[in-house]
């Protein structure tokens, strides 16, 4: 077991959560207003009560509608009334003044007319509403004056043609000085397709008025002589449109684009189709694309150029969770379109059914037109771009991150200097799909990809290349495949930097065109059945597989196609990933390399006027005239008492790698330079592996890349995963704490051991969000080793030194570690700059601002404890009363037992004297606070009247985080 960083407190501190909590029982408000009912009849009885505030306790089914006749309040408690068959007007049917429902469930079972109908009543108030399975409409205002505030959500009602509106109506018949008012203008409407006044509804009103007043999110139309007000998706300056399709018809055709802002999320069921310069900035919001085939956004222009940017929210194409047929594209585009992406999520689920193996894509660019009358555009992913596609457990099926066709013909029509469709990944951008990350065509001309992004491949090949054409790969990419991290079946491919990595076994294949080599290599070079030529051209970057580069003639070709296929390597370094393994391999080369590094001995395939010098790495040079090669490395090699071995090369200029290779095969690779700079990479034997480097300055970076299988066993056997890095060193200075990055699959999250190596009670993890600004988790726990912390794919922590000094908290004291510990996840604050109050009693406005904190509530105000309260109250923690009385244990305890969900517990408190002591409310939570070691006692004794002291809560909440991680 870890043992964690804990000073021991003393007997009489007890152990509580840092969890929200319920209110206490002796202190709710039992007035006679307040009436509590669980069942139909109560309800109904309730109802008839003036003034009555009323809480519903349960879930309720009605046998018949429910009538509110008195002015009273009706609070759900976020509980829900059903109708059953026997309900066959509205659900409830609100016909008084002054009547206020809210935090309710309304459903109708499919068994009424209305949910929700308000009825020649004035002053109607609702808030937190969510109306389902009406027949009509989830809510009526008819004749009716009604302010809804919170949300109103709409799910799954009727109402003829017009499915999931709210009615502002007026019936016929209806006499009397009445007007019908909805004021929505505080609200958030979820669902509600339309608010409106029909052409009858304004007939039947006559003399009076009918008024709707909107939120910012909705605008008014006319349809058919009614009022109607449609939620408003997209807005071009403040002219609001309720589709998408609607604002690229209203837009502008200047060069530069008209700026399209998303104001909510929607859903496609249709592709829509961009055929001229315009900015979509999503604002945050997610588009669906639930239709049943084809694309969800094309861009398209077969005439003049167009650009489009796509940028800030996310793109979610849901098809796949059924079979869709194939070439289906999250976004196509085709023609003069240059499209750019930034800060830009796209999704796509890998279909469930299909005959055969097959890939739908997220992405794909095509020429619009044929041979020579071809007209092509660009894709740019810039920062921020995401492609994701989650997999579904069918390994056959998959999606592709980005298509680029070339020209629709091999023939000789299209001009040889025809470069075709761009495609440039700029460094910040990730592709993960367990399709091909990146892939083109089989044409004979047609594509340019420049990348300096991360691609990753779960279930296939980084980067397929069956076209002509150049690809470019830089200092910051990294390209990773199950399979392979790029193949290359024709085109040039120049690689002057980053890491690539394939990870497969090799298996023997019959030839084929299809990028099915599963060689497992970094960069695979197998000719096409089109048998065109290749020439891949390495000087630099990382290159990893079961060979780092792996050349051969599966199809079969004859030599003079052969002899098309040209690999130089000038340098670089070369690893093979598996032990005894070769970094280079070819059946047809023996004279391409010119320089690099490798982990294997490439003397086989080492050019004229060059030799091989050191063993692993084995490093290439060239020979000088009239000298003698030597070895211009230092190396040494010793075994550990683990039965790893370590090998030491030290190089004339003072450059030192050491390499560990553990008895299992997993390596830890450092470099450190002269000016104190290194890099650390740690590939082991489970498939995480990480990269961790150092400046001169010292500031440490870390990116660790964990596979599902690391973290499916952590979650298993409920462990934190020990990320595989070199200690880091908290810092007190913020900007120059190191930074670890964890990549996980997408949507994935993990418990995880950062390892420090000055960890103390005051040391967090903090989180650095996309847009630069930070967060302390409250719930980073310190451990022997290091931090322990829950991450989420892409998560990017700081680890810093938070500690707080406090004249009151003396370094010897029994607590100084847990007020530490509280102090500087900003769970507590001082009560001054220098000074804590160990010994001060907890009051009730206190414990509240702590637990709405720890909920992550901006708890600051003018009144200091108003934010807390507000908070407990709305969650149903406290009724909010006597917020400056002291708390005794019982009562937290008790707070937090129901906050945890109030579990069953087994048992009784035997063994303490004073047990008969405890309330009768509080006794469960009692006997869960023992059995769970959140209470130990002292001196025999659990004091459930005591007083709690601000030093023995924060003791709580250190232990209690602790245990709940």
């Amino acid at each position: 077991m870890k043992k964690r960083i804990i000073s021991a407190l003393l007997a009489a501190v007890m152990l509580i959560a840092m969890v929200p909590t319920a209110a206490f029982a002796e202190n709710e408000n039992t007035g006679d207003a307040v009436k509590r009912v669980a069942n139909e009849t109560d309800l109904k009885k309730a109802v008839t009560t003036e003034g009555a505030y009323i809480v519903l306790t349960d879930d309720i089914e009605l046998t018949a509608k429910l009538e509110v006749a008195k002015s009273v309040t009706i609070d759900g408690g976020n509980h829900t009334i059903t109708a059953t068959s026997g309900v066959t007007g509205h659900v409830i049917n609100v016909s008084a003044n002054d009547v206020t429902i809210k935090n309710l469930t309304v459903d109708g079972g499919k068994q009424n007319v209305h949910g929700l109908h308000f009825y020649k009543a004035e002053n109607g108030k609702i808030e937190n509403i969510v109306a389902k399975n009406n027949v009509k409409t989830g809510l009526t205002v008819n004749a009716s004056t009604v302010t809804a505030k919170g949300t109103l959500e709409f799910i799954n009602n009727g109402w003829e043609s017009l499915p999931n509106s709210l009615n502002v109506g007026f019936g016929q018949n209806i006499t009397g000085d009445i007007d019908s008012r909805f004021d929505f203008s505080d609200a958030t409407l979820i669902g509600v397709s339309a608010v409106y006044a029909g052409s009858e509804d304004l007939e039947n009103a006559g003399d009076h008025e009918i008024t709707i007043t909107s939120n910012e999110n909705y605008f008014k139309t006319e349809q058919s002589g009614g009022m109607y007000y449609l939620p408003a998706v997209a807005k071009i300056g403040e002219t609001k449109y309720a589709t998408l399709a609607d604002a690229v018809e209203a837009a502008g055709t200047d060069d530069i684009g008209t700026k399209i802002v998303l104001t909510s999320d929607i859903t496609l069921t249709e592709t829509v189709t961009i055929d001229k310069s315009v900015t979509i900035d999503l604002n945050g919001n997610t588009i669906t694309i639930s239709g049943d085939e084809g694309n969800g956004i094309g861009i398209a222009s077969s005439k003049a150029e167009i650009n489009v940017l796509l940028t800030g929210g996310t793109i979610i194409d849901e098809r796949g969770k059924d079979a869709i047929a194939t070439g289906d594209n999250t976004i196509y585009i085709e023609g003069c379109a240059d499209v750019t992406t930034s800060d830009l999520t796209v999704k796509a689920y890998a279909p469930n059914s299909k005959a055969s193996p097959y890939y739908n894509y997220l992405l794909r660019i095509c020429p619009a037109g044929t041979g020579a009358d071809a007209k092509v555009g660009s894709l740019t992913l810039d920062d921020g771009t995401k492609l994701l596609e989650i997999a579904s457990s069918n390994e056959n099926y998959g999606a592709v991150g980005i298509t680029a066709m070339g020209p629709y013909s091999n023939g000789n029509d299209v001009p040889q200097n025809y470069e075709g469709v761009k495609v440039t990944v700029k460094d910040g951008v990730e592709i993960k799909t367990t399709g091909y990350a990146l892939t083109g065509n089989g044409t004979k001309h047609g594509t340019t990809f420049i990348i300096s992004g991360s691609l990753t491949s779960y279930g296939s090949t980084g980067i397929y290349h069956p076209q002509m054409g150049n690809v470019t790969v830089s200092d910051t990419a990294v390209i990773t495949g199950k399979n392979t991290g790029i193949e290359v079946r024709a085109g040039d491919i120049n690689i002057t930097g980053g890491t690539i990595t394939g990870l497969a076994t090799p298996t023997e294949v019959e030839p084929n065109g299809n990028g099915t080599t599963s060689t497992g290599a970094g960069v695979a070079v197998v000719q096409h059945t089109t048998k065109l030529p290749i020439n891949v051209n390495i000087s630099g970057g990382t290159i990893n597989g079961y060979s780092a580069v792996y050349e051969k003639n599966i199809q079969n070709n004859p030599q003079e196609d052969i002899d098309k296929v040209n690999i130089e390597i000038r340098g670089g370094s070369f690893n093979a990933i598996n032990e005894g393994t070769v970094a280079v391999y070819s059946e047809n080369e023996d004279d391409f390399i010119t320089g690099g590094t490798f982990s294997a001995d490439p003397k086989e395939y080492v050019a004229s006027g060059y030799y091989v010098s050191g063993t692993n790495p084995y490093r290439v040079y060239r020979y000088v005239p009239d000298t003698t090669p030597s070895n211009p490395d230092k190396t040494e090699t010793v075994t550990n008492p683990d039965g790893s071995t370590t090998t030491t090369v030290t190089k004339p200029d003072g450059t030192v790698t050491e390499t560990t290779k553990q008895p299992d095969g997993s390596t830890t690779v450092t470099t450190t330079k002269p000016d104190g700079s290194s890099v650390t990479t740690v590939d082991n034997k489970d498939g995480s592996s990480s990269k961790t480097t150092v400046s001169a300055e010292g500031k440490t970076e870390s990116d660790v890349k964990l596979p599902s299988a690391v973290v499916d066993n952590a979650e298993k056997n409920g462990e934190a995963v020990e990320l595989p890095i070199p200690e880091v060193t908290a810092s007190k200075d913020a900007d120059k704490a190191p930074e670890v990055t964890v990549d996980l699959l997408a949507g994935r999250s993990v418990k995880v051991e950062i390892p420090v190596d000055n960890v103390n009670a005051g040391v967090v993890a903090v989180l650095v969000h996309a847009d630069g600004t930070e967060e302390i988790i409250k719930t980073s726990v310190p451990t022997e080793n290091g931090i322990e912390v829950k991450v989420e794919d892409g998560a990017t922590l700081k680890i810093v030194d938070n500690s707080k000094d406090f004249v009151d908290v003396a370094e010897s004291h029994w607590g100084a570690d847990a007020v530490d510990f509280a102090a500087s996840r900003e769970i507590f604050d001082g009560t001054s700059e220098t000074t804590f109050e160990p010994e001060t009693a907890m009051t009730r406005a206190m414990v509240v601002t702590v637990l709405a904190r720890l909920d992550g509530v901006d708890t600051a105000g003018d009144v200091w404890y108003e934010a807390g309260a507000e908070w407990a109250k709305e969650n149903g923690i406290s009724d909010g009363t006597n917020l400056n009385a002291m708390v005794s244990r019982e009562q937290l305890v008790t707070m937090l037992y129901r906050y945890a969900g109030s579990p069953e517990v087994e048992g009784q408190l035997v063994g303490y004297p004073d047990a008969e002591s405890v309330s009768g409310y509080a006794e469960k939570a009692m006997i869960w606070a023992v059995e769970n070691g959140i209470i130990t006692g002292a001196d025999g004794k659990i004091a459930p009247q005591g007083d709690a002291t601000r030093v023995q809560v924060a003791a709580i909440l250190m232990r209690f985080i602790d245990l709940m991680q």
